[in-house]
């Protein structure tokens, strides 16, 4: 899907500007055009001086950090002109534990996007949490560390919020939000845990737009949730990338995912992972 942004007719050396949270706003490149994901991420990776290990934590997405359309893969090509931003992808907590205690730049880029996540209300702290979270802010000692530690502690952490979703061919807008465990339908629907999605299916052909989960809730009927908006790519990527972290969780090796055909495939990630463990979250739970 993003090669279609990319003039293979114009090359040579291009600024990209890409924004990121913090301190270090709006980053400029300068590279070489053609251009793929995995070679601008190595120029930020420059810029901010990042170390090498701590790039799996973030994505280049197609869009500002208010509104991201996609997220690039390494060998996709960068398009010439467009808005891009850098942020943080799906990952596990105790890997960016573990990377950020040997990283200030990778801990600042996360702590940042915690902090704008907290002000904006998409993380969720208790009272209590929110006091400390506040403490932690004091300009005498600001300690990012800690605040990043508590944040990922709160309710809405990791979440990515989908604003204008139409479900099941429903004329009336919704919020959709990717979350570490489940999907969750602002409306009666609500929470959908992985452990409850047997497969899902990406359609980009021609204007549908729309990715498909097939749903089989414990002790209930199964359904299809049909979810159509422009941001579909984006929705399947995030789901795929968590569904792969409780995969990694269970030490387990997922499917590679089918090659797409005709902007459509069905990813049988999930019904993979579930086929090897019971889950431990139910459906009232997640």
């Amino acid at each position: 899907m993003a090669g279609k942004f990319y003039n293979p007719g114009a090359q040579g050396s291009e600024l990209s500007v890409v924004e990121t949270y913090g301190k270090y706003g709006t980053t400029s490149c300068n590279i070489i055009h053609p251009c793929s994901g995995k070679q601008l991420m190595e120029a930020l990776k420059k810029r901010l001086s990042l170390k090498d290990d701590s790039l799996q934590l973030f994505g280049i997405f197609l869009g500002g950090l208010d509104h991201q359309v996609l997220l690039f893969d390494d060998d996709a090509q960068i398009p010439i002109g467009q808005k891009l931003s850098l942020s943080r992808v799906p990952s596990d907590i105790k890997l960016e534990a573990k990377l950020i205690a040997k990283d200030d730049v990778a801990l600042h880029l996360l702590f940042a996007e915690a902090k704008h996540a907290v002000d904006t209300g998409l993380i969720q702290p208790s009272d209590e949490q929110l006091m400390q979270l506040e403490d932690y802010l004091d300009p005498m000692f600001t300690v990012e560390r800690q605040y990043l530690e508590l944040a990922q502690q709160c309710e809405g952490y990791g979440t990515y919020v989908f604003h204008n979703c139409f479900i099941n061919n429903s004329t009336t807008k919704v919020m959709l939000k990717i979350m570490p465990n489940c999907l969750k339908v602002e409306n009666e629907i609500g929470k959908i845990s992985y452990h409850n999605i047997k497969s899902w299916v990406l359609d980009e052909r021609n204007t549908a737009h729309t990715v498909s989960f097939d749903v089989i809730p414990p002790g209930g009927n199964p359904y299809l949730l049909l979810v159509q908006s422009s941001q579909v790519s984006l929705i399947n990527k995030l789901v795929n990338m968590y569904c792969r972290c409780l995969a990694i969780e269970l030490n387990i090796i997922p499917p590679k995912m089918p090659e797409r055909v005709m902007g459509r495939y069905v990813d049988p990630l999930v019904s993979f992972v579930n086929s090897l463990y019971k889950p431990r979250i139910s459906f009232d739970e997640v």
